[in-house]
């Protein structure tokens, strides 16, 4: 592989074919909007929002969930599973349909087959925020670093092997066998989702009432991010497990419709990040938060133990009476 010189893909090989080493996924993302956007320069923006990326993902013998949820979702027959062990990187919106592909030796050349294109993924399980900004508008914003333990989920190319073949009017090598994984493969229970009873990544639980009954998307203005997030038993945003309530992957899969329905999710609030609220406290986020230990976007009423989403009245944002 050389600088700048484009390649084809190889078709899909089993994966005892393969090299160890990661695999790369290459993908543009959905742009975030620049008054949501931390970049000081133009030039910076452009970097981080409009140019193509690559990416590298470790191959995974099964597909699973992150040990902390305590769940066993459903991933479907003919998908193969890759993760960012350093858990400094997520599948984001945009990402959908992009190619993964992996080295192989050919005769002591090193080459890249396609393994498959990007088709789900459960959401950025571990995202934090990295820093706290006033926008061009001057508002103060939270910036996300997306991060995940949850796999990107890859469909299978080489179960279509015959069908990539007959596109083309040719026939797969007489050796190729359609696998069983193509067909039987399934991992996990199906019916381990939408639980009322499930975990957040800060070892608590999600807590569901009137206005918050499920896990939502996190959006501003029309822009989701692939994070969903709950409140949990401390009053406190937090990361949803996948058998969370609300937790849907179709979201991720289809970014125009994700961001349809983070929307609707939040036409009537402020939808706060995902943090503990110390960190944020030691960004220096400023003293309402630290005490009134919620995140941002959200607020403790007087005489209520439970943070409630920020509202707009009169211009302003302001604390509700109650949720």
């Amino acid at each position: 592989m050389n600088r700048k010189v484009i390649f084809p893909a190889c078709l899909p090989r089993q994966p005892q074919d393969y090299d160890s080493g990661p695999g790369r996924l290459t993908a543009w993302i959905d742009a975030e909007p620049t008054f949501r956007a931390a970049a000081q320069t133009l030039d910076d923006y452009v970097y981080k929002n409009l140019l193509l990326k690559q990416k590298l993902f470790t191959y995974q013998n099964q597909c699973s969930d992150p040990a902390w949820m305590m769940s066993n979702t459903y991933y479907p027959p003919g998908t193969v599973c890759f993760k960012d062990l350093s858990q400094k990187d997520c599948i984001t919106f945009g990402n959908s349909g992009s190619p993964m592909v992996r080295q192989f030796q050919d005769g002591g050349t090193a080459r890249f087959s396609f393994v498959g294109p990007l088709s789900m993924s459960k959401g950025c399980d571990r995202t934090i925020i990295s820093s706290v900004f006033q926008n061009r508008y001057r508002n103060t914003v939270p910036q996300f670093l997306s991060r995940a333990e949850n796999p990107a989920v890859i469909t299978d190319a080489y179960c279509y092997l015959d069908w990539i073949a007959e596109q083309y009017g040719l026939q797969a090598p007489s050796n190729w066998v359609k696998p069983d994984s193509c067909t039987n493969g399934t991992v996990g229970d199906i019916n381990d989702r939408d639980k009322d009873i499930c975990r957040t990544s800060r070892n608590t639980e999600c807590v569901f009432r009137p206005g918050f009954e499920e896990c939502r998307l996190q959006a501003f203005e029309g822009y989701a991010y692939n994070i969903f997030f709950c409140q949990d038993t401390n009053g406190v945003i937090a990361n949803c497990a996948n058998n969370c309530k609300g937790v849907n992957p179709n979201s991720i899969v289809i970014g125009g419709g994700a961001i349809a329905v983070a929307a609707a999710a939040g036409a009537s609030s402020i939808l706060g990040p995902l943090f503990g609220v110390g960190t944020l406290g030691t960004l220096g986020f400023g003293a309402f938060m630290i005490n009134q230990n919620c995140a941002p976007g959200f607020c403790r009423p007087t005489g209520s133990e439970t943070c409630c989403p920020l509202i707009v009245r009169r211009g302003m944002l302001r604390c509700p009476r109650s949720c």
